[in-house]
């Protein structure tokens, strides 16, 4: 993965209306990255200790430096808009873009989440908890005629709650997808075939590269004894 960061010093007036600038970034993100398929995820955050406190560092993922220059093309297509290039500029009404930065994630997997107590988690923090460690999935596929099960290496991508994975297109989970987009699956916290979090959503085709992203519909947390369903926009 590739993460675009950049770092804002809110404005005067963004410092004296806090809550007109939070619903102004909330309205801005959705309108300016409507559209704009190759990012894949964006965060938020505020520095509150150290040098320029209260400086936002705003987050963008992409799957490679080539679905970056995909973005950064539409972008400056979409600036050929002058009711959208007048839109844009606003910001400069509720901030300054101080630098920006680019990273890429380590060519191992690394990162530690705490589990929540089992009797004291409840099933939304169970899954939210399953879905940051579990890097394996099963996926249940169908040509319209056969139905098929397949094991991938997933990442999970929030906001809204997708799956993604990379497979040969000449596999046979990836000709289904082609036709049948449907997908239903259960995301392993070990790879095993025991409980997790059970999914339906639809799935298409990224990229040339065999990129696939499952924008998921329903999630079930699933073990021995129960099948409870939490809804994706709870998770946070």
């Amino acid at each position: 993965m590739l993460h675009l960061v950049y770092r804002i010093k809110p404005s005067p007036a963004a410092e004296r209306d806090p809550h007109a600038f939070w619903a102004w970034v909330r309205d801005r993100e959705r309108w300016f990255y409507d559209g704009l398929d190759t990012v894949l995820a964006t965060r938020w955050r505020v520095r509150t200790i150290g040098q320029d406190v209260h400086t936002l560092e705003h987050t963008v993922t992409f799957a490679d430096e080539a679905a970056w220059g995909r973005y950064r093309r539409a972008v400056a297509d979409r600036g050929s808009d002058p009711e959208w290039e007048r839109r844009r500029v606003e910001q400069g009404r509720w901030w300054t873009l101080l630098d920006a930065d680019l990273l890429s994630d380590p060519p191992v997997p690394l990162g530690i989440t705490r589990d929540t107590p089992e009797d004291a988690a409840g099933p939304a923090d169970r899954v939210r908890h399953l879905l940051g460690t579990g890097r394996r999935a099963t996926l249940a596929t169908t040509d319209g005629t056969t139905p098929w099960i397949d094991t991938v290496d997933v990442t999970v991508l929030r906001d809204p709650l997708r799956l993604l994975w990379r497979s040969p297109r000449e596999a046979r989970h990836s000709r289904d997808v082609a036709t049948h987009p449907d997908v239903s699956g259960i995301v392993h916290a070990d790879g095993s075939a025991g409980g997790g979090v059970r999914f339906t959503g639809t799935a298409r085709d990224s990229d040339p590269l065999g990129r696939h992203v499952l924008h998921v519909a329903r999630l079930w947390w699933s073990d021995d004894e129960q099948d409870v369903e939490v809804d994706p926009r709870a998770l946070g």
